[in-house]
């Protein structure tokens, strides 16, 4: 990391470097139980301590991080307990999102979600997976804006980030990839008629499904 910071303001910086060591542990750049030093990390950044320290009491307070005695701050694994716990919050927030994205949705937004639905299959069909992720990340953003709530789109942009640490677990889950593809469609279907519990039960079944899908994966 050669990128020099300008340490105008603590917290902005520390925000920074929050996030990129975030993406480092989501990119598995930084792997489970990999220690973090705090020296090392203000040095690569060009930036002092003090913000390094605010990253990571924010990386353990999300989880990402733990504390263990006379060795510092370790990177965690994700266990399975964690992954049914984040499937558990994205249940609620998102199936409150599809509530409102029932009241609020466009005909436009829902011409361009199956667009992307589209364009998923197409990538899927032609084992272009690096595409196929790409577009699905934009149909889960472009699905979770037609919500209109600010706040719940933040909280739920979160634990996207957590979906693309499992969705590159499952790289080589080509069935899952076409199960997906027909669930998305399913919630646009339900959407598409205004029918709130049509939509729940669709997220729902999404949901559930990915989940075990990346339990399979982690418990092999």
């Amino acid at each position: 990391m050669n990128t020099t910071y300008k340490v105008e303001n603590i917290q902005s910086v520390s925000d920074i470097v929050y996030s990129n060591l975030r993406n480092m542990i989501f990119s598995q750049d930084l792997k489970s139980g990999d220690r973090l030093i705090e020296s090392n990390i203000a040095e690569e950044m060009n930036v002092s301590r003090t913000p390094v320290r605010e990253a990571i009491k924010k990386l353990e307070a999300e989880g990402l991080l733990e504390y263990k005695p006379r060795r510092g701050a370790i990177v965690k694994g994700i266990s399975r307990e964690d992954i049914i716990e984040i499937y558990s919050i994205r249940k609620a927030i998102e199936v409150l999102a599809v509530e409102y994205s029932v009241e609020n949705i466009t005909s436009e937004e829902l011409e361009n979600l199956r667009e992307l639905s589209n364009r998923s299959k197409k990538h899927a069909e032609a084992g272009e997976t690096d595409l196929f992720n790409k577009v699905l990340k934009e149909f889960n953003q472009q699905l979770i804006a037609t919500s209109r709530k600010p706040r719940l789109i933040r909280l739920i942009d979160i634990h996207l980030d957590y979906l693309e640490r499992f969705r590159l677990a499952n790289r080589g889950q080509i069935n899952r990839r076409k199960e997906a593809i027909e669930e998305h469609d399913e919630i646009i279907e339900a959407i598409s008629k205004k029918d709130k519990e049509e939509a729940r039960n669709a997220v729902i079944n999404h949901l559930n499904n990915a989940q075990k899908a990346y339990l399979d994966v982690v418990l092999e």
